[in-house]
């Protein structure tokens, strides 16, 4: 249906006018037409093929009061019903300005070739669907921001929703295709995003065990991810952790380990014994029989109150000749498990350490953070030699991390992630990549933030997610991240993402950090993130021919996260009769 007419071409600056005034709606041959206005699209013919516009503004004309002159940018072309970007062919002056056709909005928005993803729709054109293609998507890294309230926890389950429920409809095996959630402030637990029987739901907490925990082998942390684990520092710290890793990987000799503390209790070395006698006393018996004598450096107490003086001569007797009864009462337990044989090596390395007469200052906190961590870890973590990479036989598992003190809040995620990614890069790729894992990050602005901003935990944790993000594509190791505060997020990551979801966003750092990362954006869209209502998002990147406003479908009910606004009146309203009268019931308590 024509419309107008092209009226100048200056490059990409395009101009036309409308013919007469038009109507919203439009019918011609019993086919109905949306009216132009602004961030619709039009079309007009170079020979064969639709040079595809977008009406980027309106005016009145100077001349002519009722004639309306539109400004054009120019997006792309259609030939043989295929739509491609760029600018190959321009509008010629005094073309004729088409309306789209169905046909055309397909050729723009539907993808034949591949399953799609049913979010929302057009939200200048509100009956028309938005589709997003499933191949282009889902196998990229995503960013959603927006501010609270802004609906980005409603595009992350519509999203993910979307996606399981193609998943389920083709029966594909979670160790195939697997999504884990973490879920830093339990949101997604319940029927959210999917029905409670169709995912794994794992909730844990450091204030006592886990009732469901996460199965992990400890044999498979790299030396570099137990000194993330510890926050190891590198000079000091972590030569002890690889002392104890090269222990590990030999038998576990407790002759050879009681002889090494008999020579330090016949030298004298009291800060190496005092070491192990308080830390590993569950492992190693007899210790508690000495006392060395203050100011004293070559003298011991045993249990018998006998002093016991040694020079060189009675050294050489002593160590070729143990018979005193206190030295051979010493007796080593083998642990059991890989974590306990872990802490008996790692204190064990601390002590040989303190043999060589150095300062056990700076390593004396490594072995406080280990039994704090391995406190932690006992309640969220179930000691397994099961692969990391299928934590469940569901499709998606959730991760809640709500009641985990922070220091395991920030770990968990990038330890998990490492492993998974670790362990995907080992299999074979020689025909394709057969398995993908898409792991999930809400409210990612408390653990991604840079480095330079983060205590050393952080700092680690950002470094694992930077590296799946540049790398995790050639192994089928895809993130999304979801967040309120962009500018908080290393801008190596948001840099690097593949698709947006960007809702509003108010706050001039978050605006500049988008405008600044963001290269599939221009300034015009930019403007237009602090004016979006709720639910209403520019959707741009690798995976779309060109940005896309959409208001994106609400999720039912019984499906929603817990991230819905406060409702003070109505029928659920805190303030609502039925509502008071519960509170009136219970006793008051301001804590």
């Amino acid at each position: 249906m024509i419309i107008g007419e092209i009226t100048s071409v200056y490059g990409i600056r395009v101009k036309g006018r409308f013919y007469e005034k038009l109507p919203p709606y439009m019918v011609k041959n019993s086919n109905v037409f949306l009216g132009p206005k602004i961030n619709s699209y039009v079309k007009t013919n170079v020979g064969l093929v639709s040079v595809v516009c977008q009406i980027t503004g309106e005016e009145v004309s100077v001349n002519d009061k009722n004639q309306k002159i539109l400004e054009l940018n120019v997006i792309g072309s259609i030939e043989k019903g295929l739509f491609s970007q760029g600018l190959r062919y321009l509008p010629l002056v005094g073309a004729k300005i088409r309306l789209f056709t169905e046909d055309d909005y397909k050729s723009l928005f539907v993808s034949n070739d591949s399953m799609n993803l049913n979010i929302g729709n057009d939200l200048f054109e509100p009956t028309r669907k938005i589709s997003i293609d499933l191949n282009s998507v889902i196998p990229t890294h995503i960013g959603i921001f927006g501010n609270t309230g802004s609906g980005k926890s409603n595009t992350l389950t519509k999203i993910l929703q979307e996606y399981l429920n193609i998943i389920e409809d083709k029966r594909i095996n979670s160790k195939i295709a697997q999504t884990l959630l973490f879920d830093l402030n339990n949101e997604y637990g319940d029927n959210a995003i999917t029905n409670l029987q169709n995912k794994e739901v794992i909730k844990l907490t450091t204030q006592t065990q886990s009732k469901k925990r996460i199965p992990i082998d400890y044999s498979k942390l790299s030396e570099d991810q137990l000194g993330v684990l510890l926050n190891a520092t590198k000079k000091t710290q972590m030569p002890i952790i690889k002392r104890a890793l090269r222990n590990m990987k030999g038998e576990f000799d407790s002759e050879q380990k009681i002889n090494s503390i008999r020579w330090a209790i016949i030298n004298c070395q009291k800060n190496a014994i005092y070491t192990i006698r308080n830390e590993l006393y569950k492992y190693i018996m007899g210790l508690e029989d000495f006392q060395f004598i203050s100011g004293r450096s070559n003298s011991f107490i045993d249990k018998s109150n006998t002093t016991v003086d040694f020079d060189n001569k009675k050294h050489f007797d002593f160590i070729n000749d143990i018979e005193h009864q206190s030295l051979e009462k010493i007796k080593v337990i083998e642990p059991k498990t890989w974590l306990e044989r872990f802490e008996f090596e790692l204190i064990y390395s601390v002590f040989q350490y303190a043999t060589h007469g150095n300062n056990l200052e700076f390593v004396k906190p490594l072995i406080t953070r280990l039994k704090n961590r391995i406190k932690d870890f006992n309640k969220i973590f179930n000691e397994s030699e099961n692969e990391i990479t299928s934590l469940s036989q569901k499709n998606i598992v959730v991760i809640q991390l709500g009641q985990v003190n922070q220091e395991i809040r920030e770990l968990v995620p990038s330890i998990i992630s490492d492993l998974i990614f670790d362990s995907m890069r080992k299999n074979d790729r020689s025909k394709g990549i057969k398995q993908i894992r898409n792991i999930v990050i809400d409210e990612a602005h408390n653990i991604l933030k840079p480095s330079k901003e983060s205590n050393d935990i952080a700092s680690n944790s950002v470094e694992v997610f930077e590296k799946i993000i540049k790398e995790g594509r050639k192994y089928g190791v895809f993130l999304i991240i979801s967040s309120q505060r962009p500018s908080d997020i290393s801008e190596t990551i948001t840099s690097q993402l593949h698709n947006y979801f960007i809702h509003k966003l108010v706050n001039k750092n978050d605006i500049k950090h988008i405008e600044k990362t963001v290269s599939f954006m221009d300034k015009r869209q930019i403007d237009m993130l602090s004016v979006l209502g709720p639910g209403e998002c520019i959707i741009s990147g690798t995976g779309f021919i060109f940005p896309m406003f959409a208001k994106i479908k609400i999720v039912d009910e019984v499906n929603e996260p817990l991230s819905r606004n406060v409702k003070l009146l109505g029928d659920e309203g805190i303030f609502s009769n039925k509502e008071s009268k519960k509170i009136e019931n219970k006793a008051f308590d301001p804590f």
